[in-house]
């Protein structure tokens, strides 16, 4: 009997242009030198990667030219767009059913695979968890959006997910030995658990986990969603 062993890495996740940030907390992926490109942000125009405490990497570089003018230490500024934001904003829609607008009071499960089409909105608010149970697409030219208040979980079993996706709270990517593949925008107000792990040599060469910015999303974004809620008030001089 022939035995052999075989050096197995850390499971590591990359993206693909876009930005990444971590508020109140690390940017860390275990990059082997053996990654067949051994990059946390790849593309022709990567990202800018930024963090309030540390970045980790292991062997690998940020992009390809390994200039740390790509990275910051700094906090998120900005407004927290989470499901209390897109609420108000969608209240005062009066054609957001229509539109494919839907509110779910309660924890809520995708019903089998959804497919999003160019031309189609659907943006789905959900006033506790979330949980993917299949594949979702979304064409150039449509645009999806799952905003939850509570965690947004994505099954095992799942190898793709497209469109916007926004938890209040975390979103996990699940136990699994498949690699997930996520196009568009992912925000955990609270963090991303990344679960995946090949459990083998493919860990030495290919991310568990990828996610690829899709800028169409962005372009294609319903328009309410982009509207800020301002309230105004003459004041006496």
């Amino acid at each position: 009997n022939n035995f052999y062993l075989a050096f197995v890495e850390y499971p590591w996740w990359q993206a693909e242009a876009g930005n990444i940030h971590a508020d109140g907390g690390d940017v860390s992926s275990s990059i082997p030198s053996t990654a067949a490109l051994p990059y946390l942000i790849t593309g022709t125009v990567p990202g800018l990667v930024s963090y309030s405490n540390s970045l980790n990497i292991g062997a690998g570089t940020i992009n390809e030219t390994a200039d740390s003018e790509w990275q910051a230490q700094t906090n998120y500024r900005g407004f927290q767009t989470d499901y209390g934001y897109f609420e108000r904003i969608l209240e005062d829609d009066p054609e957001a059913a229509a539109n494919g607008v839907t509110i779910h009071e309660g924890d809520y499960s995708t019903d089998g695979e959804i497919s999003v089409a160019d031309g189609e909105n659907m943006i789905i608010l959900v006033d506790g968890n979330v949980t993917i149970t299949e594949n979702i697409t979304v064409a150039e030219g449509g645009f999806l959006a799952i905003i939850s208040s509570g965690n947004i979980t994505i099954n095992d079993s799942v190898t793709n997910v497209e469109g916007v996706y926004v938890a209040d709270v975390t979103i996990s990517t699940g136990p699994s030995t498949s690699q997930l593949t996520g196009e568009g925008i992912f925000t955990g107000w609270q963090g991303i658990n990344l679960e995946r792990d090949f459990g083998d040599t493919t860990n030495n060469t290919t991310p568990a986990e990828r996610f690829i910015y899709r800028p169409d999303l962005v372009l294609n974004a319903y328009q309410y969603l982009l509207k800020p809620k301002i309230a105004w008030q003459e004041v006496a001089p």
